[in-house]
């Protein structure tokens, strides 16, 4: 959630912004998983399942996103500056779900591109164990800055940036 230290709370751009940004980015990696449940799957196959499954749920929580932000874009725009910073306070769970559904999306959708590649590349074992270990990385990656980002404050990285300006 945006905040500004002089304004007293949540600004209501910043705010937006945040709401429409995470909405298209879940679209956006909800598409790409839904092409991934467009290919054949061998059902009996516990890696076909996998694929599909992980594939699946990135698709719900990435969707689940896009909407739980337009539901809150919607009700936020409507807001006047004055309104956000109480409305923002009130409502401070349901601003996070659509950051929540997306980050759970992403990670399956990662996972359904490392279970691809380890079917894809099973006739080249190397390049399999290659595939995989860029995988798992990518996924590390990507936890561990979420970790990073998360514990950080806003307020902070702002100061930062104004002290690097000087």
């Amino acid at each position: 959630m945006a905040s500004d230290e002089g304004a007293g709370g949540v600004e209501r751009e910043r705010l937006l912004n945040d709401i429409l940004n995470t909405g298209v980015m879940g679209a956006l990696i909800g598409g790409f998983a839904l092409s991934n449940i467009q290919q054949t799957y061998d059902m009996g196959n516990s890696l076909h399942v996998g694929i599909y499954m992980c594939s699946f749920v990135a698709v719900h929580a990435c969707t689940c996103s896009a909407v739980c932000a337009a539901l809150l874009y919607r009700v936020a725009n409507a807001l006047s500056d004055s309104e956000t910073p109480t409305w923002a306070a009130k409502n401070a769970a349901l601003l996070k779900m659509p950051m929540m559904k997306f980050a759970f999306g992403c990670l399956s959708y990662l996972l359904s591109v490392v279970l691809i590649s380890w079917r894809d590349l099973e006739a080249v074992e190397g390049w399999q164990m290659a595939a995989l270990i860029i995988g798992v990385m990518s996924m590390s990656m990507t936890v561990g800055i979420a970790i990073v980002l998360g514990r950080q404050n806003p307020v902070d990285i702002n100061q930062l940036a104004r002290k690097s300006d000087d």
